[in-house]
This record gives structure tokens, sequence and C-alpha cells, in this order.
């Protein structure tokens, strides 16, 4: 079981959590990185899905990927970690 996991796959990060749910659900893990396009509703969504598994956002990176303008906007990692 791994204990940090990492998310980048070009738009499907929302797909990959909602299949993902029984190792995203497991205690042992502590951290998720994923990168949001937080202007995209199903990643948009994926902060209330990991929060609801009882991680915590990042809010710093958050604010940081939506003040983006530049490249993809609004578009960047977001760190959640459980204690």
């Amino acid at each position: 079981m791994p204990t940090h996991i990492k998310i980048d796959v070009d738009g499907l990060e929302h797909a990959i959590v909602a299949g993902g749910r029984k190792v995203l659900a497991d205690l042992r893990l502590r951290s998720v990185m994923i990168e949001l396009s937080l202007n995209f509703r199903p990643h948009a969504a994926v902060i209330g899905e990991l929060e609801g598994l009882g991680f915590r956002k990042d809010a710093a990176m958050e604010a940081e990927v939506l003040a983006k303008t530049e490249g993809v906007a609004h578009t960047g990692n977001v760190l959640f970690t459980r204690d």
C-alpha cells in the first residue's frame, strides 16, 4: 500500500480518483498530490471527494492554482494530506 501518491494524467484525474476509491480510502495513504484544472467541473469535484475521504487540501496551493493565468489557466498541483 502506498503512503504517498502523485496523480497527473492530463485531464483524467477525476476518473483515476473515482476508480481508485479503495486505495484512496485506506488510512495508510497519507498524501495525494494531484494536478487539477479547477475551472473543469469534474476536477473541482475531486476536492470534495478527497475531503470526504479525510484529506485536507493545502489551501495555499489551491489559491496559487486559481490565480494562475499563464500556460493552462487555473491548472496545477494541489496537495491533500491526512493525519
